[in-house]
């Protein structure tokens, strides 16, 4: 109804897609409409698509001018949040590259099902624990590579799953 009433693009100066909230409500009413493809659902691309279903209610920004401020406020400050991104990311490569200089190595335990439990604490290196059988592998959070270490090091600042890189 817009487009009818506005005219699409070259109806002067008030035309539908002169207006940067009405570009982005056309593109989301276009992508939402790939749904309703007959192949949408053989197509994987199409599924992701799917997920700009969305930003539909941005689709309202433009009628109250409230939301709008919000919204705006918030595109503006992206560059900053990503200055903020950049130096959170070079402070973890520094502390990961920190802690692969102490670390690297020393995540290792001894796999195997087959020792009793009185002679677990016996096997404290890996040549003892290819002597009884065992597997000498290393947990996911380790310090061994930089990208490793940089996860380790988001799970503990994160607070999600610290615990057990502590113990």
């Amino acid at each position: 109804m817009k487009i009818i009433v506005y005219g699409f693009l070259c109806n002067g100066p008030n035309s539908y897609l002169l207006s940067t909230w009405n570009i982005a409500d056309f593109l989301i009413a276009l992508i939402s409409s790939a749904v309703y493809l007959p192949l949408s659902n053989s197509y994987e691309f199409v599924k992701v698509i799917r997920i700009v279903r969305v930003l539909k209610p941005l689709r309202m920004v433009k009628r109250y001018p409230g939301i709008r401020i919000a919204v705006e406020s918030i595109i503006q400050s992206v560059p900053q949040f990503i200055n903020l991104q950049l130096i959170s990311f070079l402070v973890l490569l520094m502390f990961s590259v920190l802690g692969i200089t102490f670390f690297k190595g020393l995540f290792y335990t001894c796999h195997n099902d087959n020792i009793p439990e009185t002679m677990r604490d016996s096997v404290s290196t890996k040549w003892d624990c290819f002597d009884s059988g065992g597997e000498w592998i290393t947990r996911p959070d380790n310090f061994d590579d930089v990208f490793k270490a940089m996860m380790t090091l988001f799970t503990a600042v994160t607070t999600e799953g610290w615990v057990s890189i502590m113990w």
